[in-house]
């Protein structure tokens, strides 16, 4: 029942540039809380939306690469 804010935040998250490492689940190598705070709350999602603040990953070579980052 709520479809249209997911699509919504998937669409919206795509169109800031995150990445999709796999279904349901992307990465942005900078700060973005208030984004999607903003998104989750305008469609009132926000109780189905986790975020989690990564300091490592073990495929960050090929995310830097897809992030154009050094």
């Amino acid at each position: 029942h709520k479809k249209k804010g997911r699509d919504a935040l998937a669409g919206r998250l795509k169109k800031l540039g995150f990445f999709t490492l796999q279904k349901s689940v992307f990465v942005y190598p900078y700060e973005c809380a208030d984004e999607i705070h903003f998104i989750t709350e305008l469609f009132q999602i926000h109780p189905y939306v986790r975020m989690i603040t990564a300091k490592d990953i073990d495929n960050a070579l090929d995310l830097k690469q897809q992030f154009e980052l050094s």
